[in-house]
């Protein structure tokens, strides 16, 4: 009878194990699965440097380069300008959640008479997902835009300090930054 027990206690113990460990694994296939599921890969890039706290995507930072260069050229005294603009940090993204919140209160009662209020919450938050392309994506609730800092422009006749005052000035407008982000140069001929 007692080698019985303690084959059972083994056994008992090996299976408890098991669980555990494929609980485990499961766990790592659920976190690496999810990790390649919803990777979105984006085009980025850094200005100068290829510092990824300097993260921005390429479609804003030349959209807004391209305006500014459009507008700053026809300014009077200016000829052809280049526009470059470098970003302090890097966009940042909001997703929508569906957050399921729930209480259980279990009230339990032990064998002296005593009382025992036993309170579960469990929420449970899931991004929201629309479906673009055929492709699933998680839909953004807010787009928080990098911080500008800083601006070069170079243009035909930026050896006019008048003139370089008018195009820091328009920049600084603009772009809603202090006149000293930003540096103005002369556009040299080849």
């Amino acid at each position: 009878m007692k080698n019985y027990m303690k084959d059972e206690k083994i056994i008992n113990l090996v299976f408890n194990n098991k669980i555990i460990l494929s609980l485990f694994i499961i766990g790592i296939l659920f976190m690496t699965v999810g990790g390649f599921i919803f990777k979105k890969e984006t085009n980025f890039t850094t200005g100068q440097n290829e510092n990824i706290q300097n993260m921005v995507p390429v479609d804003y930072q030349k959209n807004l380069e391209g305006k500014l260069e459009e507008v700053l050229s026809r300014v009077e005294g200016v000829g052809r300008v280049k526009v470059m603009i470098t970003f302090g940090s890097q966009e940042e993204v909001e997703p929508a959640f569906n957050t399921v919140e729930g209480e259980t209160i279990t009230e339990e009662k032990d064998n002296q008479g005593g009382m025992r209020t036993v309170t579960e919450k469990e929420v449970n938050k899931q991004v929201v997902l629309v479906n673009k392309d055929n492709k699933s994506e998680a839909f953004i609730v807010k787009k928080i835009i990098p911080e500008i800092k800083g601006v070069l422009i170079v243009a035909e006749g930026g050896e006019s300090s008048e003139t370089v005052d008018r195009l820091t000035k328009a920049a600084s407008t603009l772009l809603n930054i202090p006149v000293y982000k930003i540096n103005v140069l002369p556009y040299v001929k080849n």
